[in-house]
């Protein structure tokens, strides 16, 4: 039934795209459907507005963001994009995206052109963003390099999402939405839109809760949104902004890929760390934040030529990961750790078993600020500054002490409660909460950007330049080593290209940049967490990205195709290995190595009537590493710290780069049944996808190796029913049905062990041992929505 059923949506599945009736595009033109050309910053707010000269770009609007936003992760909305590959993950906001290859950290997002990225070390948590689908107005994807004049970690993209008070018109929502188990998120919305008296205010309150998609990924959380505008005269438009997500969520863990097949493809995975605990499901491991994001903005017209914006913004983040640590009986049902246990022998003194927090919580302040002028009708330049400053706060200690008064000298604790966390956060002394490391880093940033671009009638080029100082001081308060040597890196990155444009519906264009990207704070350092030695191998990273393209474009019909070649060198990465009570014994560091991305992209948009839309796309990767390495050992047990052995080769020149399908193509069908009914069909296919690396993988310990194994390929359909009931001129109903993985695929995400390699005497699955640990992907679900809009 199945096969009759996939056979009766080829039709669809070979063109597709998604246009809600909102998307419909006027005047029988394109140029509101995905794939503009994108244009560095006109203002803070960097959109596609201001250059000519495109690269590579995909634009999701608002209704976009909705329809295909669910209550999954933000990221969700850019599934179809070229180049991306979406995982879900074990638990709310627990998501990730690669773009080209790269995973988060190496692509750069941004809200209202303020980045967002994690400081340290570049990781990104969309649990902390989670009101973003309510509020976002516009998703700008550019990949490659990119357009943005600031240093940030644009290896594989750079993402920024849009929110303006002042561009909201007058009125509001209320809305609801039930899905797969037991998740309700409601949320209300209102804009004053723009006043006579010149001020426009947003603000937005909501509250999501649910069982989670694995065992034990239960989780809740809230969303603020206030947003403030004023716009005094036509030169001058202000903004003041403050939202957060407070939220608490369970994460699911890996097991072997027998685990599930065993399950008649339910796909329920065993949480990480799961038990039981005073009778009800106790998630052991636990992600709690509140991250507080603020800023101010002030756009200002000098004349009809020049203009300057600027923002200040800040953001106080806290909050961390809470696992067990110590003696555990898993003596619970269903093979699960028996927490009310744990107490009772904490209580006779025959266990020493806690729940534990990894406190990872900042104060991140900066400012940014571009002024833009015409010298004449072809020539236009803008220049500009950027700092920041950012505190670290990094530390573990108890979270439930489950009976014990103290632990490892520690006798007070953090809840994971994501309100008490930035209410109740320890200043000054922190002895009496730490059970191992604890210290602090300052990163103090200064950077300066240009551009000149000249627009001619069919041709047009630009020229791009930014430097950038950094400086990082690291403060131990664990085990007296006091501060750290001062480190200051500069960096720089350049860029040029150039378009022609070869007819009325057509151009070619090119584009090359380099980028001397400074070290994240984290790589400074032999092992951060326990000793102040500087590693010396650590150099900037180089970043060399070349892209040619060429676009036609008619009233309906839109073909875009990029080729590009990323080589990124110098860079490091680290690993930890636990013993069976979690508990840290080693972590590695390796010497530098690289990573080379070749790739070609294709994008085709056609409308062939007006109530429907075909998009498609296709992405051809080959990504693989770059040179060999060797690694440093450190202990994490007894002498923290010290080298336990150095030279330990690790053979991966040529492995391909993995946790990202190198070959991908989908397509995406909306058809408008009538003005008040639509329908949508997406599919999505994924392959070429590997193991990530891990250098602490024996089979990379052979020059001959059989390089990372290789995940079967699968394709994933989501079909959608949208219906609009009016209820008078300005209000309405709006309501839809979802199902994601139509078929019920089972399909993996991501393999967590690299090391089990079919070799025709073990059993396997599509080529793939069943003794290999993954982490799947989710099985059929559904959400329900209903939107009143007034």
């Amino acid at each position: 039934m199945k096969k009759i059923l996939l056979m009766l949506l080829i039709p669809f599945y070979i063109f597709s795209q998604n246009v809600t009736n909102g998307d419909l595009i006027k005047n029988d033109s394109l140029q509101n459907v995905a794939l503009d050309e994108v244009t560095v910053m006109g203002g803070v707010i960097n959109l596609s507005s201001d250059r000519e000269t495109p690269i590579a770009v995909s634009k999701i609007t608002a209704q976009q963001i909705e329809s295909k936003g669910a209550f999954f992760d933000l990221i969700e909305t850019m599934r179809t994009t070229p180049g991306i590959q979406v995982n879900r993950g074990g638990g709310f906001g627990d998501g990730n995206m690669y773009l080209r290859g790269f995973d988060h950290t190496n692509t750069a997002f941004l809200i209202n052109g303020q980045p967002i990225n994690g400081v340290e070390d570049g990781k990104m948590y969309w649990s902390n963003w989670s009101g973003m689908i309510d509020v976002a107005e516009e998703i700008e994807i550019q990949r490659g390099l990119g357009s943005s004049n600031l240093a940030i970690s644009s290896v594989g993209g750079t993402v920024n999402i849009i929110t303006k008070a002042v561009d909201q018109r007058a009125g509001g929502f209320v809305k609801t939405v039930s899905g797969y188990n037991n998740y309700l998120k409601t949320s209300a919305y209102l804009s004053t839109g723009l006043m006579e008296n010149g001020f426009a205010a947003s603000v937005l309150f909501g509250h999501w809760q649910g069982d989670g998609y694995h065992e034990s990924s239960i989780g809740q959380g809230q969303t603020y949104f206030f947003s403030l505008g004023y716009k005094p005269n036509d030169n001058h438009i202000l903004n003041l902004l403050l939202t957060g997500a407070p939220q608490w969520h369970g994460v699911g863990g890996d097991a072997k890929l027998s685990t599930f097949l065993a399950t008649d493809n339910s796909q329920v995975r065993p949480g990480t760390w799961m038990g039981i605990y005073r009778g009800d499901i106790y998630p052991g491991g636990r992600n709690f934040y509140h991250k507080p994001l603020y800023n101010l903005s002030w756009d200002w017209d000098i004349n009809s030529d020049s203009s300057l914006s600027t923002v200040i913004y800040g953001s106080n983040g806290r909050g961390g990961f809470a696992y067990p640590e110590g003696k555990f009986y898993y003596d619970a049902p269903g093979g699960r750790i028996n927490f009310d246990k744990i107490v009772t022998e904490n209580a006779l003194g025959n266990s020493q078993g806690i729940i534990k927090n990894s406190i990872n919580s900042h104060n991140w302040y900066g400012i940014i600020s571009n002024f833009s002028s015409k010298i004449n009708d072809n020539i236009n330049y803008n220049i500009g500054i950027d700092g920041r400053t950012y505190n670290g706060i990094h530390f573990r200690g108890p979270n439930n002490f489950l009976g014990l008064k103290s632990y490892k000298g520690a006798t007070k604790s953090i809840s994971y409660d994501p309100w008490e966390a930035i209410f109740d956060f320890p200043s000054g002394d922190r002895s009496d909460y730490t059970i191992s490391y604890d210290y602090e880093e300052v990163i103090s940033y200064a950077g300066f950007f240009g551009q000149l671009e000249y627009v001619g009638e069919s041709f047009s080029t630009f020229i791009q330049a930014s430097y950038s100082s950094q400086k990082h001081v690291k403060e131990d308060f664990k085990f007296g080593l006091g501060k750290a040597d001062e480190i200051i890196n500069d960096g720089y990155n350049f860029k040029l290209g150039a378009a022609i444009k070869t007819g009325d519906k057509s151009k070619i264009y090119a584009n090359f940049g380099t980028y001397s990207r400074q070290p994240f704070h984290d790589d400074l350092y032999n092992n951060i967490r326990y000793a102040n030695t500087i590693n010396k191998r650590v150099e900037n990273q180089t970043i060399t990205g070349f892209e040619v393209g060429y676009k036609y474009e008619s009233d309906n019909f839109q073909l875009i195709l990029d080729l590009y070649s990323t080589q990124w060198s110098d860079r490091i990465q680290s690993s930890t290995t636990f013993n069976d009570n979690n508990e840290a014994i080693s972590s590695d560091v390796s010497t530098p190595f690289g990573q080379i991305h070749n790739g070609v992209e294709l994008q085709l948009n056609y409308k062939p009537t007006n109530n429907s839309s075909l998009y498609a796309y296709a992405s051809i990767g080959d990504w693989t590493y770059d040179g060999n390495i060797e690694t440093t050992t450190y202990d994490e047990v007894n002498n923290l710290g010290s080298v336990l052995s150095v030279g330990n080769k690790v053979y991966i020149d040529g492995v391909k780069v993995g946790n990202a399908a190198q070959t991908t193509y989908g397509l995406d069908y909306n058809y408008i049944l009538s003005n008040d009914l639509s329908f949508n069909l997406t599919g999505n296919h994924y392959d070429n996808l590997y193991a990530g690396m891990d250098f602490g993988y024996s089979e990379y310990s052979n020059a001959n190796n059989r390089g990372a194994v290789k995940i079967p390929a699968h394709t994933l359909i989501d079909a959608s029913l949208n219906f609009k009931l009016p209820v008078s001129e300005f209000n309405s109903i709006d309501l839809r049905f979802s199902i994601f993985n139509l078929f019920d695929v089972f399909h993996i995400e991501k393999i967590t062990d690299d090391m089990n390699h079919a070799d025709g005497t073990t059993t396997t699955w599509n080529g793939l041992d069943v003794d290999t640990d993954i982490d799947p992907g989710l099985p059929r679900t559904w959400a329900i929505s209903a939107k009143y809009r007034f």
